[in-house]
């Protein structure tokens, strides 16, 4: 009971610091992509750190609870009593913290929207470096409030100097110094996790407004990955267990993510629809029938585990 009991707090503290976590990382990436070569370094901002907080809630939920199952194969109790109280905390995440946390943060970006307006226009350009651009080098002397520039141009070894000329004249997009742009572009797992997480943000917030099929799937989702806890228990052994469990993880996430954006699903919808399966060109159709099915197979794996496999994760001479 006791150790039952302790998953509430358990996820409390899981859930302050993944949120906290989050936040310090929104917050020191946005600092990045923003740095400006010659200004001064300070990787602390209120604003982006109070942005990160209300960005992380979602997905710290749903890694608190997915922290719950580690706990429970690391401390395993009675099956029944933690399914129990880990399918409340599922349910409080699902319906009440994630939408709770897009109010707030609909509302933190209304009160912040003057300030992050001044902060994405400001010009990040300084003279005195050398940048390249498309047909060569650029180099200011000044860089005035206007956002025009004097400097001199090297294109194919002949330089010419000008003034007053547009920022923009230079670079597409004079909010971000081309210095550390490209440096500072996350790429591959990383670059992978933030579309994953910019996706889950951006369909949890117009699912939870009530558009059907969307807050379906999303549901659908939400129980596949709660579903994760019927995996617990295939082995004796705790490392197979936790193994398994991440792997599920992970292949629900990632096969969700493809649904949205992957040209695999394109030719899969493109198959029903020649077939005259019309009803399954729909994505969010083919993720509830595909969450679903993941959600009654962990179901049915994590009963006959429970009731096949009493004794699992206890391990040896404990």
């Amino acid at each position: 009971m006791k150790s039952s009991l302790y998953l509430t707090v358990i996820f409390i503290l899981c859930l302050i610091a993944f949120i906290l976590l989050g936040a310090f990382s929104y917050m020191l990436y946005i600092d990045c992509i923003n740095l400006s070569a010659g200004s001064e370094v300070s990787f602390f901002n209120f604003i982006y750190f109070l942005h990160g907080l209300v960005y992380s809630i979602p997905a710290a939920s749903v890694l608190s609870c997915f922290f719950l199952i580690f706990y429970m194969i690391r401390h395993p109790s009675n099956p029944w009593l933690n399914l129990a109280v880990y399918s409340v905390l599922g349910i409080l995440v699902w319906i009440v913290i994630i939408p709770l946390s897009y109010k707030l943060s609909d509302y933190v970006v209304r009160s912040t929207s003057e300030t992050i307006e001044n902060l994405e226009n400001k010009n990040f350009y300084t003279s005195g470096y050398f940048r390249q651009v498309s047909n060569g080098y650029v180099y200011f002397t000044q860089v005035h409030s206007d956002n025009t520039v004097d400097g001199v141009i090297i294109v194919k070894g002949n330089a010419s100097t000008f003034e007053d000329i547009p920022l923009s004249s230079f670079f597409d997009n004079i909010n971000k110094d081309s210095l550390f742009e490209s440096s500072v572009k996350p790429t591959g797992v990383v670059n992978y996790i933030i579309s994953f997480l910019k996706m889950f943000w951006e369909i949890g917030k117009y699912s939870y407004m009530g558009k059907g099929l969307y807050l379906l799937a999303l549901f659908s989702f939400s129980l596949a990955l709660l579903s994760v806890i019927g995996l617990a228990r295939c082995s004796i052994w705790r490392l197979c267990n936790m193994c398994t469990v991440f792997v599920a993880f992970l292949l629900l996430c990632f096969i969700n993510l493809q649904i949205y954006d992957s040209k695999f699903f394109v030719i899969i919808i493109k198959f029903f629809i020649d077939k005259g399966f019309d009803f399954l060109s729909d994505r969010r159709i083919l993720q509830l029938i595909i969450n679903s099915v993941f959600f009654v197979g962990f179901t049915t794996i994590g009963i006959i585990n429970v009731i096949r496999k009493p004794e699992a994760n206890q391990e040896i001479n404990e």
